[in-house]
């Protein structure tokens, strides 16, 4: 079964390994966990109508787990994923294109509203 926020992780450590030509952990944890932190934000603006910079350290904090999560098992969740098929993997890539374009789009647009 696919974890998305995994499959996720392992798009964006894909991407960010092709442009480095390496890769630094910390880069594709700290991706990982901006997209359900923006999705988060998102959803407390429509809420509230408003996004304090207290709430916005305060999810940065309970994001930080996610983060080091991420850092821990980041072997693990590259040798699961890293035998998709190649039909899978050209799907996975326009999910995830989606999934980024429009958690950034919904985002500014409720933002700046």
């Amino acid at each position: 079964m696919i974890n998305p926020i995994n499959y996720l992780f392992y798009k964006i450590y894909k991407v960010l390994f092709f442009i480095n030509g390496g890769i630094v952990p910390v880069q594709q944890s700290g991706a990982t966990a901006l997209f359900p932190l923006l999705n988060f934000w998102t959803i407390w603006i429509l809420v509230t109508g408003e996004l304090t910079t207290v709430i916005m350290v305060v999810s940065l904090i309970f994001m930080l787990p996610l983060s080091i999560f991420y850092a821990a098992s980041e072997k693990q969740i590259i040798i699961k994923y890293e035998k998709e098929s190649e039909k899978s993997r050209i799907i996975g890539n326009w999910v995830v294109a989606l999934y980024i374009i429009i958690t950034i789009g919904a985002f500014f647009v409720v933002a700046f509203s």
